[in-house]
């Protein structure tokens, strides 16, 4: 929009370059979003996904990772109760 001002041009020809800054401002707006989401683990599936990626015995998709209760793998772990108390 500076170069608009600067050369006394009307909007119309800057709405390319408007658009494309909405565009990023837009795309920005949703990766925090989803970046929040992630964090506090309430992203659908979330759960399913880093079964997916665990390193410490995690399964293989399309072998035994079906499971039509999928959004169960949402639920964080129930610690197991301590034998000692």
């Amino acid at each position: 929009m500076v170069f608009q001002e600067e050369l006394g041009l009307p909007r119309v020809f800057a709405l390319e370059s408007d658009y494309g800054e909405a565009l990023l401002r837009a795309e920005r707006s949703y990766v925090a979003d989803l970046a929040a989401e992630i964090r506090k683990g309430t992203l659908e599936g979330i759960g399913m996904w880093r079964r997916f990626y665990d390193a410490d015995g995690g399964f293989t998709p399309g072998e035994d990772s079906y499971d039509p209760e999928w959004r169960l793998l949402d639920d964080p772990p129930t610690p197991e109760p301590d034998p000692d108390r």
